[in-house]
């Protein structure tokens, strides 16, 4: 035993060290100077001579020697009972002086993580402080946005001296439990917290019902005794029902009862268009989370206001929170499709029935946040058909912007205000456009795809040759259908192997794409390889380059049209989503604004945005070639015997030059076919 005869002729050539874990500056009630630990040595305390298990034989610079037992409650939390300061001449026995009714010292972790509370709001509940049990009006618990924190609003009594209404918010920092008891160690913030002396507080707590029995307790029904120290120690707490100030929570049910509309929930999981901010629905439906680069918000619906009949809106009462800060917001979402809802907001009140007043929500001047989800499928674009590009113009690159609502009670005409100014030449550089090079991957590969054609052709004509000296039909038919995978198999390798390198390619090419990014778009092609499809040409250095987008569905406001597209390929700072903003004059002319930050109604199209251009229609989706027909996005393939050398070498490099073109299995075996001759054309 640490303190032993033998042992103290061990302790001079011995080495002791304090666990690592144990690193770091700690906070001791009545000690001003903050506590160091760190290899062997405790602060002021000394440095370690010997240990074994949580013993520790310190000394200081003044030969004070003492034996210190440490125990480890938390990661956060460390207590310890030690000795007088005795002579060297004591330390065989020094340990056993420690008595078991010895002072217990608590320190605690300076900058701490926090941990889950053990409890979790809301509650209601009654308090005492030694001068009777304040019941009347009762008090309240709320969680916070943070799983870490209590609000805990106190109310005063008229008739019990010390009572008081105050707010105090508790961050927990650690729980253990020791025998039957459970211990929380928290800070305290309030208005009279000024130093860790006031904000470290040491709480017992039990749950006093369904102890002992197996029946089932519902949530609403649970029930807890508290005792909180009155100190920054935990002396003293020997049950939850004696303390310096004792408490009984018992759960209520939760206030917030409406659910927000399925249409919203059902997806889960959406975004702004730019990214900035992530909107998640949990528990129910009736809680909304939002993330963002300001923190984190929690939004319970309150009650729904209003809904349209054919319910593609809803206008409700949300209670919008931020760490243990709330108000009431009046929240209108707007159903444009199934993976794209709008939403306003309006100002922060206290009070629920304020929140949706024409002084807090005017529909008319509020901005709209888009909405759009993860994966959302593609639709048929607007308009179909070849246009010409004219009125180009490029910007320079805008700021990310739409935050979420603030919480603070700011005036609508000074956030739009805000909002313009912020957003005036608020512009992307279209350096993350999808940049294809048609010409220069035909020139590429043309010797290439000589190569794969004349070695078919000549691997099928002798297979011709073996097939007709052969009487088993059944063993020549399996011949030809592994030929005719193995075929097919070279080239879709081919074109895999471009989609996968394109990028290298894009980065390696001889045109200098630089000097190319931001030559003007001439064309625009809608719908003509695929409904789903906006592809815009331009060219550079003879060179034609193809910028497309995937459109996911849209709407018309006020006469003004909106697409929420993605890119097809981008680069890795280019935006994920775009919305165009157009708008068709009585010329017939439409006029366009790009824009990746929202759908912004205070943008002009065709005037004001990141990328705006006016189009006009130049004709349908045809365009003819005596290898390929591309009309409506279905491709005609005639025989291949029949077929030129170009013709054939034009069909592939379309299927792999191309950026937006995807086979189904049906059109495949189809191709496969046509290419073999087993199909006329």
């Amino acid at each position: 035993m640490l303190g032993s005869g033998t042992e103290v002729g061990r302790i001079k050539g011995r080495s002791c060290t304090f666990p690592s874990k144990w690193s770091g500056r700690w906070f001791q009630s009545g000690v001003t100077q903050q506590i160091v630990i760190e290899g062997d040595r405790l602060s002021s305390k000394g440095k370690c001579l010997s240990s074994e298990g949580d013993k520790f034989l310190l000394v200081d610079e003044k030969k004070c020697y003492k034996c210190v037992v440490i125990h480890e409650k938390h990661i956060n939390v460390l207590q310890y009972k030690e000795t007088f300061c005795h002579t060297r001449e004591a330390l065989p026995n020094l340990c056993s002086l420690i008595t078991g009714d010895a002072l217990l010292y608590s320190m605690f972790r300076e900058n701490a993580s926090p941990v889950s509370c053990p409890l979790r709001g809301p509650f209601s509940f009654t308090y005492n402080r030694g001068h009777g049990e304040c019941r009347n009006p009762v008090s309240s618990i709320e969680s916070c946005t943070e799983e870490s924190r209590l609000l805990w609003n106190f109310q005063a009594c008229p008739d019990v001296y010390g009572s008081e209404s105050t707010v105090e918010e508790l961050e927990c920092l650690a729980t253990w439990k020791e025998g039957s008891q459970r211990y929380l160690v928290g800070r305290v913030h309030h208005n009279h917290a000024m130093s860790n002396e006031d904000r470290y507080r040491c709480f017992v707590y039990e749950k006093t019902n369904g102890i002992n029995s197996h029946a089932l307790v519902q949530d609403d029904d649970i029930e807890y005794n508290i005792a909180q120290s009155g100190d920054a120690t935990c002396n003293g707490l020997s049950s939850a029902t004696e303390g310096s100030r004792t408490m009984a929570l018992k759960r209520v049910p939760s206030s917030w009862k409406c659910r927000f509309p399925s249409w919203m929930t059902f997806p889960g999981h959406w975004h702004t268009l730019d990214y900035s901010s992530t909107y998640s629905f949990h528990q129910k439906n009736n809680t909304l989370r939002i993330t963002s680069s300001v923190g984190e918000f929690k939004v319970h619906c309150a009650h729904i206001r209003s809904s349209s009949i054919t319910d593609t809106s809803v206008a409700l009462v949300a209670h919008w929170q931020r760490h243990c800060v709330g108000v009431f917001i009046c929240v209108a979402f707007y159903r444009r499709s199934a993976h794209v809802t709008e939403m306003q907001t309006g100002r922060g009140t206290n009070r629920a029935e304020d929140a949706c007043s024409p002084a807090n929500f005017n529909p008319s001047v509020l901005h709209y946040v888009t909405l759009v989800t993860s994966n959302p499928e593609a639709k048929d674009c607007p308009y179909s058909g070849k246009f010409t590009i004219a009125g180009l113009k490029i910007h320079q690159r805008n700021a990310r912007s739409l935050e979420v609502p603030s919480i603070k009670n700011e005036s609508v005409k000074n956030h739009h205000k805000h909002y313009n100014k912020k957003h005036k030449h608020s512009i992307r550089n279209d350096e993350d456009e999808l940049l294809v090079t048609i010409e220069r991957r035909k020139r590429k590969y043309q010797k290439f795809l000589e190569k794969i054609f004349a070695k078919e052709t000549l691997k099928r004509e002798r297979l011709q040759q073996k097939m007709s000296s052969k009487s088993n039909t059944t063993v020549s038919s399996q011949n030809i259908t592994k030929h005719e995978n193995t075929t097919f198999s070279n080239i879709t390798k081919l074109a895999e192997s471009q989609s996968r390198n394109y990028r290298n390619r894009r980065s390696s090419s001889n045109v200098d794409t630089s000097t190319c990014i931001n030559s003007e778009f001439s064309t625009l092609d809608i719908g003509c390889n695929t409904h789903e499809n906006m592809e815009f040409h331009s060219s550079c250095d003879n060179k034609e380059f193809i910028t497309a987008y995937s459109c996911h569905g849209g709407w018309t406001d006020n006469g003004t049209s909106f697409l929420i597209t993605t890119p097809l390929t981008r680069d890795s700072i280019g935006a994920k989503r775009y919305c165009f903003i157009y708008k068709e004059s009585n010329d017939r002319t439409i006029h366009f604004t790009r824009t990746s930050e929202n759908c912004d109604r205070n943008l002009w199209p065709g005037v004001d945005g990141a990328l705006v251009f006016n189009v006009t229609s130049s004709g349908e989706c045809v365009e003819t070639s005596s290898a390929v027909v591309i009309g409506s996005g279905r491709p005609t393939l005639i025989n291949y015997d029949s077929a030129t050398l170009s013709d054939r070498m034009y069909c592939i490099l379309a299927w792999t030059g191309s950026t937006v073109w995807r086979f189904n299995s049906s059109f495949k075996a189809l191709l496969t076919k046509k290419i073999h001759g087993s199909v006329s054309g």
